[in-house]
């Protein structure tokens, strides 16, 4: 059996145990699987993870991650793109990921990341500064935000410049939990803020959509993610399935306090 996740469409809403799209990323790396039975020890590759969803009434194939969050197919901003860290509100950390180190400037007006070494993305082309420079440029474009970011740019393959229209603290860790998109991908879509992106390349460990259906997909396993050996689910396969509520009875294990799931502690602590 290939590596798999399964994440299903619940046909009843249980506030108990909804997921949000974040919670799905707590698992994707740790071998939880849909039993409620803790697989984080096996690495033989029969892995199943299992995500139910009530908040989807059907899915459409679109891994665009500029679309509405409602329009958005689920595990795109988790599963198959990353950032540059992984911040933790819980306790404030942050962890590097596809960045390895950050620093800020004496008066505040600069923020420089470092990328990882030896990153790549699913279609096998190296990630670059150039990719992040284009992302924050996109971004802008297509839904704002950032108002005290000057600018992006790339200094040589693995240097990001951010340069910030006034000292802004948490800069640092809103830049760097931005998902980082492929340039050379992107820059050839014609109307970015509309593709509905249904093969997505990404850095992520499960990037190919296969069996896509109005109430199941599947995401099989990325063969360039720089951290195979964090590849512990069955390679990466959501299911959902509107029928099974079975999975509303507490079957998945998430950590959730607030109504909010507290996926960077157990994404963080997992790895």
């Amino acid at each position: 059996m290939a590596p798999s996740i399964r994440v299903l469409r619940l046909r009843r809403f249980r506030p108990s145990v909804l997921a949000a799209p974040v919670a799905a990323a707590a698992l994707l790396l740790t071998g939880c699987s849909g039993t409620g039975t803790n697989t984080a020890g096996d690495t033989s590759g029969d892995q199943l993870l299992t995500i139910p969803r009530e908040d989807f009434a059907t899915f459409t194939r679109n891994f665009n991650p500029f679309a509405p969050g409602q329009v958005v197919a689920l595990l795109t901003t988790q599963a198959v793109y990353e950032a540059m860290l992984v911040y933790n509100p819980a306790n404030g950390k942050a962890t590097p990921w596809l960045a390895t180190s950050w620093a800020t400037s004496a008066d505040g007006r600069t923020v420089t990341f470092t990328l990882r070494d030896g990153v790549k993305w699913s279609d096998g082309k190296p990630l670059i500064a150039e990719d992040v420079a284009y992302t924050f440029t996109l971004q802008k474009k297509l839904l704002g935000g950032y108002e005290y970011l000057k600018s992006a740019k790339a200094q040589g393959t693995d240097k990001v410049v951010f340069t910030l229209t006034k000292p802004y603290s948490p800069g640092l860790f809103e830049l760097g939990k931005q998902i980082i998109v492929p340039k050379h991908v992107w820059e050839k879509v014609k109307d970015p803020a509309k593709d509905t992106n249904p093969n997505p390349v990404g850095t992520g460990p499960y990037t190919k959509v296969v069996n896509f259906q109005s109430q199941s997909y599947e995401l099989r396993r990325n063969p360039e993610y720089w951290q195979p050996k964090k590849q512990q689910i069955a390679d990466g396969r959501p299911v959902i399935d509107v029928t099974d509520t079975r999975y509303a009875r507490g079957r998945i294990g998430l950590n959730v306090f607030g109504g909010r799931t507290a996926y960077q502690d157990t994404f963080v602590r997992a790895l």
